[in-house]
């Protein structure tokens, strides 16, 4: 379904994680670092998922490769309540 993710498992502590490709200096991954830099990341604001580490494609330098935590679907586990569906909606919308 996603051809450019996969997911993997960190040999440093077991944790699951996706590996997304994409171009290196592009638009996303460039943002994407931005938001995962040490002083944004911990904003109350900042809802990004966090750039684990990033690594250039070993036979070509122009695919960067993003490792990121492995999230779980929106609706798992599904909402108690409906204060809890407008926190994460204003979540989104941040």
């Amino acid at each position: 379904m996603r051809p450019l993710l996969v997911d993997a498992t960190r040999i440093s502590d077991g944790k699951l994680v996706y590996i997304k490709q994409c171009a290196a200096g592009d638009a996303e991954s460039t943002i994407a670092k931005m938001l995962s830099a040490d002083d944004v990341r911990h904003e109350r604001r900042n809802h990004s998922v966090p750039i684990i580490d990033s690594f250039l494609g070993e036979n070509d330098p122009s695919i960067l490769f993003i490792v990121m935590p492995f999230l779980r679907p929106i609706n798992s586990p599904t909402f108690d309540t409906i204060g809890e569906a407008v926190d994460c909606v204003t979540q989104l919308l941040e």
